[in-house]
């Protein structure tokens, strides 16, 4: 990631490698999703922020790949296409609320199927990035899959990019397990339990 700053203003872009990653990691999930005798689905809307002030709320987070191609995979239908993107961009906002105001992690832990809020959307704090700085933020939102794979497919792009390491992904979807919010396939697919 680079970090750019114009008259003052900071942007951050996102180069190719995130891309490559989400694409490797997206069909890592689908071959989960098959093993689990889960619905074939073979894209979705990606949204990345960062921040370095998350606490300002969302006003201070920094769309770093939303606008450059936010589809990854492969999407048959405008329509599909805009349910996902409004899926991904809805998690995210919830999030950078919910997160300000509870220190909520996962767009899981404020989920309301039936009000259309979905799981599938993390945050990680703490994020080094010699492109960007120290002590960053880092929402990724994914929308294409169910809740689940969606939030699976979050966290293995962050290990990907290093943005966090696997021990402290598994650490936190434990912790939510722990709270009676379990990841079921993403404990699978590591071999944990609770």
């Amino acid at each position: 990631m680079l970090k750019v700053q114009v008259n003052g203003q900071v942007f951050y872009q996102v180069g190719d490698s995130m891309y490559l990653t989400a694409d490797l990691v997206l069909e890592k999930v689908q071959m989960e999703m098959k093993k689990n005798g889960e619905e074939d689905r073979t894209g979705g809307a990606l949204y990345v922020y960062v921040s370095d002030s998350p606490t300002e709320g969302r006003r201070l987070y920094h769309d770093i790949c939303g606008l450059a191609r936010p589809r990854i995979g492969f999407i048959t239908g405008d329509g599909a296409w805009s349910r996902y993107q409004n899926n991904a961009r809805e998690k995210a906002l919830r999030l950078m609320w919910k997160h300000k105001t509870f220190g909520h992690l996962t767009s899981r832990e404020s989920a309301n199927e039936e009000a259309g809020e979905y799981g599938g959307a993390v945050i990680l704090t703490g994020v080094s990035d010699a492109g960007l700085g120290d002590d960053l933020t880092i929402l990724i939102s994914f929308s294409g899959f169910p809740p689940d794979y969606d939030e699976m497919l979050c966290y293995l792009v962050a290990e990907r990019m290093g943005w966090a390491s696997t021990g402290k992904i598994n650490s936190t979807v434990l912790n939510l397990a722990s709270r009676g919010m379990a990841n079921w396939p993403f404990l699978r697919m590591r071999g944990m339990s609770i």
